[in-house]
């Protein structure tokens, strides 16, 4: 069995050391990705809220115009 040498030591805990802080970054930016991602999808849950709206207003105009064609049309004799 090898035994830990100060030097040993040392270079094993520079490398843990070293791993770690690439591990830290590493997680860093999974977390920055994530909050970029989150903010990306609440704007789009709102963008998705108004096109809705938008949506249920053209719906309304053209069910509106339809109704008028269709009274118009009554009127014409036929």
């Amino acid at each position: 069995m090898r035994r830990l040498t100060a030097e040993r030591t040392r270079i094993y805990i520079a490398g843990m050391e070293k791993y770690f802080a690439s591990l830290e970054q590493k997680i860093d930016r999974v977390i920055e990705q994530c909050d970029a991602l989150r903010a990306e999808n609440q704007r789009l849950r709102q963008e998705l809220i108004l096109k809705g709206d938008e949506l249920r207003i053209l719906s309304d105009r053209m069910e509106e115009a339809r109704h008028r064609l269709e009274q118009l049309a009554a009127q014409v004799p036929g």
